[in-house]
Formats: C-alpha cells, structure tokens, sequence
C-alpha cells in the first residue's frame, strides 16, 4: 500500500494555523507533473481518491463525491475509487456510517482486482474495516 497527497506540501489555513485548507489551482499544478510520476514509477491498480481534491485533480474535475463516491472507474488501466476523505467524517457526523459502508465497498472492489489479477490466484484480500464494536478485537 501506498498513500500520497494531490500536493507534496500541505500550505496551512492563512488564520487558522492548526488547520490546513484546500490547496490552490496553482499549488495542484505545481505538483501534478510530480503526482503522476509517482503513479507512473509505482504502477498500482487501484487508487483511492480521499476527498474531491484528488477525485477533480486525478479523474474528473466535473465530478462530485457525494454521487460518486464508493464507485470503481477505470483510466489507463487503474482502477480508480473515489471515497470521502476520512477528515470529512470528523466534521459531518452523518459521513461516518457512509464512509463506514463506502470501506466495504471498496474491500468488494479490491478482491474482484485481485481476483482478475495475473498474479493472483483468484485470493481475497485479508483486510477488515474496523468499527467502534470490533475495535477491541484488534487491541491484544
């Protein structure tokens, strides 16, 4: 697994220096030919798009989360799944079962990948989505 950001450096909230903002048209651009390098080098098949930052910059920018979220598009031969970015449900309590639901979906996704995979030999992916009740599960 490999996680990255549309942009390489975060800028912070210009009144708010806790908090970070959206990255601007110019500060995507500057880091997009940089993106796709790295997509390139790493040659995945599937990427989740955390949030419509990476949804617009990586797939669509006529595209809205909220009706695509959860849904497998394919371009270039990657699978490209776009999901709430996880900060979203910290501010939006109704996010969180969504989320919680799109995380199935996505496990759904990623075993028919792996199922169709050359390397694979027809296996499931081992992963789990955890939730407030299965947490301790996890702890020892």
């Amino acid at each position: 697994m490999f996680i990255t950001n549309v942009i390489k450096c975060r800028p912070p909230h210009p009144t708010q220096p806790k908090k970070v903002r959206r990255p601007s048209t110019d500060e995507i651009e500057a880091c997009h030919e940089y993106l796709i390098a790295q997509i390139a080098l790493i040659k995945p098949r599937v990427i989740c798009l955390l949030g419509d930052v990476a949804l617009k910059t990586l797939l669509d920018r006529r595209m809205s989360i909220s009706k695509v979220h959860a849904q497998a598009f394919v371009k270039g031969g990657i699978v490209y799944v776009p999901l709430y970015h996880p900060a979203a449900a910290l501010h939006r309590d109704a996010l969180k079962g969504i989320l919680r639901e799109d995380m199935l979906k996505l496990k759904g996704i990623l075993d028919k990948v792996l199922a169709t995979s050359p390397e694979s030999k027809g296996g499931e992916l081992n992963a789990h989505v955890i939730t407030n009740e299965r947490k301790r599960d996890f702890e020892n």
